[in-house]
């Protein structure tokens, strides 16, 4: 739809002015000619007989051709009106002026102002010859007691109104000329509007249908990987353990079977193979424990986090009866999320904690919430004053496998951070972490 079809044109709107002005010109005058005709006849009048008729006709003529140039069948109206204007005016008087004002005003409208300056100027002439004709005795039933200067004056003044009402008329059709021109203007912007809007939805919606599509895609792509990957880790990890109890057992056999007569390296070469297959061992558990989680579906619940890290402590305490180690767990931070889940993550965190406190005289480990954070969620911290590690290499701290000491100064089996990661992962949070060689280490974590 343009903005043509919604607005009409000037020309548009003064074609259909033209055509309802004729056909109640027609029904007016209808109605007025029929008793106006029969009067006549009675009265022997036949020249209003023959005026009626013709007007009535000619009205109808302009009504019914459409198709005629607008101009053509404008002319024709506005000069009807002149006629039975002045045919009025010579037959009743200047009670009839009425029609002569409508000459211009209906050209002004139809015509524009050129074609009403030239009505009023016809009218002037037109009203000034028919006083002075009048006055020469002529057979004008209408005027023939008005003088001629009181018909003068009466032709200024009614000039003067009509030239007042007619450049009204104009400059009213000017001003909604403009109005209509600058409506067909906002049109066209709207619609140019509306279009690049619709032409930016429809990409939206295509662009938002691809997405839709290849993220549903990527997702069933990756739940299938994940899957393998799962069902190939599980294969793997239970497939290795037979083996290595079977190494574990008949290293164990061997040993006992040699007993003293074992020189001193045999025995040691048989302590190395069993040391060993128990780490391959704890490998393997840590990676079906691991490998389970991407499977855990979180069951949500309040969980005090103080009591969970006051028993994992207490446990870990019960484990190495000599050790001295001062322990700060601040009360009441509860929040929501998995339980076992969250007791695991407290489990690898504080079991860090401790492991690599085990060379410092006077351990600290702490637990609470950092108070200072700037963050939507709660943040909690696991601090302690041990090994710490070089923050160069912090972004190896989470992945799988990945060790920053060496086994035999710390053990371990390098899963326990990844563990961490992928359980605050679950609970739509983040973990990180900061430390000092020699000084220590702080993990954060917030959960959402």
């Amino acid at each position: 739809m343009t903005a043509e079809s919604d607005v009409k044109g000037m020309a548009q709107w003064l074609e259909d002015f033209l055509a309802t002005m004729l056909r109640y010109a027609l029904i007016c005058g209808s109605v007025v000619a029929i008793p106006s005709v029969i009067s006549a006849v009675r009265n022997d009048a036949p020249s209003i007989v023959v005026v009626d008729v013709a007007a009535l006709a000619t009205l109808f003529a302009l009504w019914r051709m459409r198709h005629w140039p607008y101009r053509i069948r404008a002319w024709g109206f506005v000069l009807l009106i002149y006629a039975l204007g002045t045919w009025f005016v010579i037959s009743v008087g200047v009670v009839a002026l009425i029609y002569m004002m409508a000459f211009p005003v209906m050209a002004s409208v139809l015509l524009g102002l050129r074609a009403s300056v030239l009505s009023l100027l016809v009218n002037g002439i037109t009203l000034m010859g028919i006083g002075y004709l009048a006055n020469l005795d002529l057979p004008l039933p209408g005027v023939t007691q008005v003088p001629l200067f009181r018909w003068f004056i009466i032709t200024l003044n009614f000039l003067f109104v009509n030239s007042v009402i007619t450049t009204a008329s104009a400059l009213v059709l000017r001003q909604l000329e403009k109005v209509l021109e600058r409506q067909r203007e906002i049109n066209v912007e709207l619609q140019h509007e509306v279009h690049e809007r619709q032409r930016a939805e429809d990409e939206v919606r295509r662009l938002n249908t691809g997405l839709e599509e290849r993220v549903r895609e990527r997702t069933a792509q990756l739940q299938e990987a994940n899957r393998e990957l799962e069902a190939y880790s599980y294969t793997v990890s239970h497939d290795l353990r037979g083996p290595l109890n079977s190494i574990n057992g008949f290293a164990h056999l061997l040993s006992r079977t040699l007993g003293e007569n074992a020189s001193p390296q045999v025995a040691h070469n048989l302590a190395r193979i069993r040391a060993n297959t128990t780490r391959m061992s704890d490998l393997i558990e840590a990676l079906l424990s691991l490998a389970q989680l991407s499977r855990t579906k979180v069951q949500m619940a309040a969980v005090d986090m103080s009591a969970v890290a006051g028993e994992v402590l207490t446990t870990l305490a019960e484990s190495e009866p000599r050790r001295h180690v001062s322990v700060t767990v601040q009360d009441n931070l509860v929040v929501e999320g998995d339980p076992r889940l969250l007791r695991a993550m407290l489990e690898n965190l504080l079991g860090n904690a401790w492991k690599f406190t085990g060379r410092q005289p006077a351990a600290l480990i702490e637990f609470g919430r950092d108070a200072t954070a700037d963050s939507d969620s709660p943040v909690f911290f696991v601090r302690d004053n041990g090994a710490g590690f070089d923050m160069a290499y912090a972004d190896k701290l989470f992945g799988t496998f990945q060790r920053l000491h060496a086994a035999d100064d710390f053990p371990g089996t390098g899963i326990g951070l990844a563990t961490v990661r992928r359980i605050v992962s679950l609970h739509g949070g983040r973990v990180w972490g900061q430390s000092v060689v020699g000084e220590g280490t702080t993990f954060f974590f917030a959960l959402r």
